[in-house]
């Protein structure tokens, strides 16, 4: 899920591993938003010009012309790659192609959505992994380094800040973001304020960022995602099935979009689960839907 760690551990892995292939490594960050904003091509040129000639890289002037280009490069030579932040199963394909790649080659992908790993023809094993959040006492340590740069907290510190670490579900984006803004800060009513505010919505940078996972469904998967986040964790698959049926949704498909997409999770008893925070992110947004249409109601009696 968002702001779990993937871009952060993929980067420990490639510092670790390039040494192994000298020159023959690219990491190529936030790939969805290169591609919406300067295109494929040109990062099709950096992947090139990390490892090559950068000459041949700047040639580079269209998609099929920039696979050929990566394929030949990269076909007899054990490389490795970082692709950060995929959201579409084409970008995989034109950025390392589907020529064979060299025995010994790394292709490492982090992505929010697991759909993009079906890769029709695509020869080779891929390896999923799933992140998880920290553990309590990891995650307790990393909002201790950004709330007072040391770890433990401080006596007259510690039971708010173990309540606040308890709302974020282990996950590192919540723990710092949260830590970072309260570093410094010595009032601890301030603190108090905090805690209550973080046990009924999340951080307003986490909201920013689960907010791209969730304005990238459709209308019927965002009506499923919040009712799952609203009422029904630890309910039955089946009932909830049945029941947006009725209401002419389509919830098969939209269930299959939340779990690739981490936002939800079905457990083997076929109940929903979902993120602490995700759950809270849920209902800040049924929360902000009701007021506004509770305003648009009171504008059209005027």
């Amino acid at each position: 899920m968002t702001g779990i760690g993937k871009s952060t551990l993929a980067k420990i892995i490639f510092n670790q591993q390039y040494p192994r292939f000298g020159k023959y490594c690219s990491f190529l960050d936030d790939i969805s938003k290169m591609a919406k904003t300067k295109g494929l091509v040109k990062l099709q040129k950096q992947l090139l010009s990390n490892m090559s000639d950068s000459r041949v890289a700047w040639n580079i002037e269209n998609i099929d012309y920039g696979i050929d280009m990566i394929g030949e490069t990269i076909c007899n030579k054990q490389v490795l790659i970082v692709l950060d932040d995929v959201d579409d199963v084409n970008q995989i394909q034109e950025l390392i192609g589907m020529k064979s790649l060299c025995p010994g080659t790394r292709i490492l992908v982090t992505t929010r959505d697991k759909r993009v790993l079906k890769i029709r023809g695509f020869k080779y094993e891929i390896v999923p992994y799933e992140m998880e959040g920290l553990s309590y006492k990891d995650a307790l340590q990393l909002f201790s380094r950004h709330a007072f740069d040391s770890y433990p907290p401080p006596d007259n510190y510690d039971a708010l800040s173990k309540g606040i670490v308890s709302t974020a579900g282990g996950l590192p984006l919540a723990l710092e973001a949260i830590g970072s803004s309260l570093f410094l800060q010595k009032e601890q009513k301030i603190w108090e304020e905090k805690l209550e505010q973080l046990r009924k919505t999340p951080n307003r940078d986490v909201l920013g960022k689960l907010r791209i996972s969730y304005d990238a469904l459709e209308t019927d998967q965002q009506q499923i995602f919040i009712d799952i986040a609203c009422s029904l964790i630890g309910k039955k698959k089946a009932d909830a099935i049945k029941r947006w049926r009725d209401h002419g949704l389509s919830p098969e498909d939209a269930i299959d979009v939340l779990i690739s997409r981490c936002m939800i999770k079905v457990t083997n008893d076929h109940r929903f689960s979902m993120h602490v925070q995700f759950k809270d992110f849920g209902k800040a947004i049924a929360h902000q839907e009701r007021e506004s249409k509770s305003t648009k109601v009171k504008y059209d009696q005027i």
